[in-house]
């Protein structure tokens, strides 16, 4: 019963999230993180439901500009998803993207090029290359080269570019 309490915080921490009630959603993702961790013992460290709830907490700092509190918070819930669901699930590259943008916010642009590019890797891995996850870690990239202005930077020609727009705008469509 009390793993359903963790599930259903971390939902309306997501709820909270999307909806721009920060504090809220901070407080559900900690009560959810807090309920697995007490449910569950050491055997948290397996949970990929944690890991989730630990995700929702990160992103609710990098948007709030937390970004000293968002970091570990991230590296804490990709070794979780790395260990439970290995290297090259989608999870993963979740995290590693989220991790790109992290740093790319807070101008750390060799770590961000890393993390998208291997983002870009397990995602192509878990989904083919034209899936819009893949575009998006793809168009990630872009904008990291762009905002240093090395716009020929890691193949990132106009076809490349070109290509993950697609993908975005036709499942946009």
């Amino acid at each position: 019963m009390a793993v359903v309490r963790a599930v259903c915080s971390e939902k309306l921490g997501y709820l909270f999230r999307v909806s721009g009630r920060f504090a809220d959603a901070v407080k559900q993702y900690r009560k959810s993180i807090e309920i697995f961790e007490q449910c569950l013992g050491k055997a948290s460290n397996s949970s990929p439901e944690l890991a989730q709830s630990i995700n929702g907490l990160a992103i609710v700092h990098r948007k709030m500009g937390n970004y000293l509190e968002a970091e570990p918070l991230y590296l804490r819930a990709l070794r979780i998803r790395k260990q439970v669901l290995g290297a090259m699930h989608p999870d993963v590259g979740q995290s590693m993207n989220s991790l790109g943008c992290l740093f790319q916010d807070q101008g750390k642009y060799a770590e961000s090029e890393q993390y998208f590019r291997q983002a870009i890797q397990v995602r192509e891995y878990a989904y083919g290359p034209n899936h819009p996850d893949v575009a998006m870690s793809v168009a990630n990239l872009a904008s990291l080269f762009g905002a240093q202005g090395k716009y020929d930077q890691a193949g990132m020609n106009p076809c490349a570019l070109a290509r993950s727009l697609s993908l975005l705008c036709a499942h946009v469509n």
